[in-house]
């Protein structure tokens, strides 16, 4: 174990200090920083462009109607505010007639008026004629008069009560039978049960992916180049193996712990919004580092079956792929997290790692469930080292030609 952890400090420090594994750890996460503020950018200037202040005209032909002097403008609070346009406020003056309606926004007294007609309890249309109809945000000059008209219309004909809440009909609280308080909730609590899985799963891919690119390339090299001839004249191919392992997974890890802490202030900024269950949180390590651990592991074994590293990649490419199986069923495990489809894919090695922490984020989980599930993937990795350093072992000393699924076959056999 000795040699290999001397492996696996060598292949760490060369890996590390490669260009392009420091343009890729720090320069990823400023790409997308330069993203966002690119995608955030037409909306701040939309903000800026919107008016924040008009004066609407308004006639009401009906007589039903009592509308406010003014009507404030509001905006969201915190960053989204800053991101989105403000809600506009309006001056409401009245008019008698049309006609002085219309002499108001020939003379720019007004930016638009409304007109309530006569027929408007059967018809409902209201009449409406703007300065800003050019662009893409004329309505911006209409003002919000719904609760008016509502009162309007069931004045003296519903008490006040009913007319409040007509005008908000439904207000959700959320209450609990069981034990304890209820959860707070705020406006992104539920963002929860889709962000830490999503970034769970984005993060385990970007580090198999970037980490195997790391493996099968030091594999196919030295393979190539011969030098795979002298370093096993000096230690056994398990301890090979493992070393290689253990240091280009640091490598994939060392990606991800510094990915993870230039978002540590996002993170702590979305955290009094978002509910975080602690479940979650306890076993993302575990199962990040099991997942992590077995396909590297067969990634490794496959990839040495390769005469070069686009064979490798080749070979390899389907152990990556089913990464990915579970994305497919994001959206039904999201749904149903303790139903049938939910608790197999949780159990089967190649999905738990990553469906066993979208159900943990969404709903409780039976212990039992959890422990067997980690069980599964920690045997199935015992299992899948020993396989592939049985395949590593024999791969390693054989060029010219890639060996056939039948002699891979009897290599694993023979081991």
């Amino acid at each position: 174990m000795s040699r290999s952890l001397v492996i696996a400090k060598h292949e760490y420090l060369t890996s590390i200090t490669r260009w392009e594994f420091i343009l890729l750890t720090l320069g990823l996460p400023l790409l997308g920083l330069v993203v966002a503020a690119t995608a955030a950018l037409p909306a701040l200037l939309m903000a800026r462009t919107v008016p924040t202040h008009l004066t609407v005209g308004v006639v009401d032909e009906t007589g039903l109607f009592d509308f406010p002097k003014e009507v404030a403008g509001k905006k969201l609070p915190g960053a989204a505010g800053r991101l989105a346009p403000p809600q506009t406020g309006y001056t409401l003056r009245r008019y008698a007639t049309r006609e002085t309606a219309v002499a108001g926004l020939r003379g720019k007294a007004v930016s638009a008026y409304l007109v309530i007609p006569k027929d408007y309890v059967t018809s409902g249309e209201v009449l409406t004629e703007s300065a800003l109809e050019t662009g893409l945000f004329s309505d911006q000059s209409l003002p919000p008069l719904r609760g008016t008209l509502v009162r309007g219309l069931l004045k003296d004909r519903a008490e006040q009560a009913i007319v409040d809440r007509v005008l908000d009909p439904v207000n959700i609280r959320r209450v609990t039978t069981g034990p304890g308080k209820p959860k707070r909730r705020g406006p992104l609590a539920d963002m929860g049960r889709f962000l830490v899985p999503y970034g769970f799963t984005v993060l385990m891919m970007m580090s198999i992916f970037g980490a195997s690119g790391y493996l099968l390339r030091g594999i196919s090299d030295e393979k190539e180049g011969r030098i795979i001839e002298i370093v096993l004249s000096s230690v056994t191919a398990q301890d090979l193996f493992l070393g290689k392992l253990l240091g280009l997974s640091a490598v994939g890890l060392t990606q991800v712990f510094v990915w993870l802490a230039m978002g540590i202030v996002p993170a702590a900024a979305m955290l009094p919004f978002v509910d975080l269950p602690a479940a979650a949180i306890f076993f993302a390590p575990l199962f990040f580092l099991l997942g992590f651990l077995l396909y590297g592991t067969l990634i490794a074994g496959i990839g040495a079956l390769g005469g070069s590293w686009r064979e490798s990649q080749q070979l390899s490419g389907g152990v990556s792929m089913l990464v990915i199986l579970p994305v497919m069923f994001f959206p039904v495990l999201l749904e149903a997290p303790n139903g049938g489809l939910a608790v197999a894919l949780s159990l089967f090695p190649f999905s738990a790692p990553i469906v066993m922490m979208i159900r943990l984020s969404a709903a409780p989980v039976p212990w039992r469930q959890v422990l067997l599930s980690v069980a599964l993937l920690s045997g199935c990795v015992w299992v899948a080292i020993r396989l592939s350093v049985r395949l590593f072992r024999t791969a390693m000393l054989m060029y010219g030609k890639r060996p056939s699924v039948r002699e891979a076959l009897r290599w694993l056999r023979a081991g």
